[in-house]
């Protein structure tokens, strides 16, 4: 159990502070789990997180409200595409990485071989939005008609037979190439396949809205995060240039968009787990941060975020890895 803080900030308090503490995380150099003092604490000492990209937006204001609550805890977040996170986990230069995966079974055994091990911990329930132009006519499309535009069995609108018209092909873009949006794609929909020449790596989803904002045959695949809390001022400018698109899981199924209440029920079908995958020996502040972030606050906060919450997701829904359908 995490000791009881001196002031229990509330969450909507903490929420304002995200900002300005998120400030406060200065790089490391270090601060793996080998360089573990051993006065720390889960509610004070150092350490270095690595947060997947894609879900920052969700990650970043429960660091902060940790920091808040824990003054003598001092973390230091480094966001990172899915690949460079793993990296940094498996070199000791973090403690603790948040991921839309487990480690797989070779990068286990590379760190048991270091005499190391990981905890995975759900976090909760994540989402991959599709987005397009505004003036776009169509707003759904099926999780089949996705998978034939990976594959390159259709290349437009028309092809798709969807409402828009137009000879020129699709370009479908992605955040980064070493993205964990890019690797589902890969694993998840095309089976192990490369991602084929149309699709398109633009290193940052403020690059993907950009591209798709001033694209009408483009597709644009972000985090749920980053565009489904509307309360916050960096998803109201995406959002005021782009749309989210509905998704159908089949063919007779409704096209629906990635809100929570779709997410538990599986009816939106690009959805992905949270883990927070600790490599901490000791109960030092990475672990205080991973009790943190499944408990009420964090939880809390998460759900503002519009991700599902653990608890929901263990409650209400099966996933088996992998699974998309």
């Amino acid at each position: 159990m995490l000791p009881r803080p001196a002031f229990a900030l509330p969450l909507r308090a903490a929420l304002a502070c995200a900002a300005l503490a998120a400030l406060a995380f200065l790089p490391a150099c270090g601060g793996g789990a080998g360089q573990q003092a051993r006065s720390e604490s889960y509610s004070s000492g150092q350490a270095a997180i690595a947060v997947d990209a894609s879900v920052q937006p969700a990650v970043a204001p429960i660091a902060a409200a940790f920091q808040q609550n824990y003054p003598d805890a001092q973390l230091s977040l480094h966001t990172a595409p899915e690949g460079e996170a793993v990296r940094l986990l498996l070199a000791d230069s973090v403690r603790l990485a948040v991921l839309p995966r487990q480690l797989s079974a070779a990068e286990q055994a590379q760190l048991a071989a270091a005499k190391a091990g990981v905890r995975h911990t759900v976090l909760g329930l994540d989402a991959i939005a599709l987005i397009t132009h505004p003036a776009n006519p169509d707003t759904a499309l099926t999780l089949g008609q996705v998978v034939a535009l990976l594959r390159g069995q259709a290349r437009t609108w028309q092809a798709l037979g969807r409402r828009t018209r137009g000879a020129d092909s699709l370009r479908i873009v992605v955040d980064h190439p070493r993205s964990s949006i890019a690797r589902f794609l890969a694993d998840s929909l095309l089976r192990g396949q490369a991602l084929p020449p149309q699709i398109s790596s633009l290193q940052t989803t403020a690059a993907v809205v950009d591209y798709v904002a001033q694209n009408k045959n483009a597709i644009g695949l972000v985090g749920l995060a980053w565009v489904a809390d509307e309360s916050d001022s960096t998803t109201n400018r995406f959002l005021a240039r782009v749309r989210v698109l509905n998704l159908a899981a089949s063919d007779s199924a409704r096209p629906v968009k990635p809100y929570q209440f779709n997410l538990a029920n599986g009816s939106y079908p690009l959805r992905r787990v949270l883990y927070l995958a600790n490599r901490e020996p000791r109960m030092g502040p990475a672990t205080g941060f991973a009790n943190f972030a499944t408990g009420d606050i964090g939880q809390r906060i998460l759900y503002q975020r519009e991700l599902l919450q653990a608890i929901r997701l263990t409650r209400q829904i099966r996933l088996v890895p992998g699974n998309v359908e």
